[in-house]
């Protein structure tokens, strides 16, 4: 059986929408379905009149803070940029140096143990797991250590993916391309 609802409530009106176009979207299902909205923090009660207004007010308010926050990382993290490209570093609120922005590398000591696994024929997983490493950053250092293949070259140990036959010497090639290897016979 369905329930109907006469009310429903929120702790704040940011939890509702990104945007003022965003909560007064949500503004009007919920009040198209016949039912109130009361937010907590503002105290403000939708279904009359003056609770309606105000909602519409703290959606502007909201947005405005919301492209302030936005407005003040980025200026943040122009005047880091400057620094870096100045001074060859910045220093961060917590008294900390960096070179660069993103996650730091990883540990020197861990890739090297990581190296060693993979090449006693440890699996990817299981090396991750055992190191303390992603399985992307494992992935990467198995992908870096093993030698470039390379494909479609005769001579080279390519091999047709079906047949396993090498590829075809010059006396087979079609003379019309005699550069190309054609694995069809």
């Amino acid at each position: 059986m369905r329930r109907e609802f006469n009310m429903i409530a929120v702790w704040s009106s940011d939890r509702l929408g990104r945007s003022l176009k965003h909560l007064v979207e949500v503004l009007e299902i919920i009040r198209e379905t016949g039912t109130g909205l009361y937010i907590h923090t503002q105290s403000v009660d939708t279904t009359t009149p003056a609770g309606r207004a105000m909602f519409g007010m703290l959606g502007i308010f909201s947005e405005f803070e919301r492209e302030m926050i936005v407005a003040r990382v980025n200026a943040g993290l122009a005047r880091a940029r400057d620094a870096i490209e100045r001074d060859g570093h910045f220093i961060s609120k917590a008294g900390k140096k960096h070179k660069r922005f993103g996650r730091p590398n990883a540990d020197p000591k861990k890739l090297e143990k990581a190296r060693q696994e993979l090449a006693n024929g440890t699996g990817v997983l299981k090396t991750a797991k055992l190191v303390g490493l992603g399985t992307g950053t494992v992935q990467r250092l198995k992908e870096a250590d093993e030698p470039p293949q390379r494909l479609n070259r005769a001579g080279s140990g390519a091999r047709h993916p079906r047949s396993g036959e090498p590829p075809p010497t010059t006396a087979t090639r079609p003379a019309a391309s005699p550069t190309t290897a054609c694995w069809c016979r």
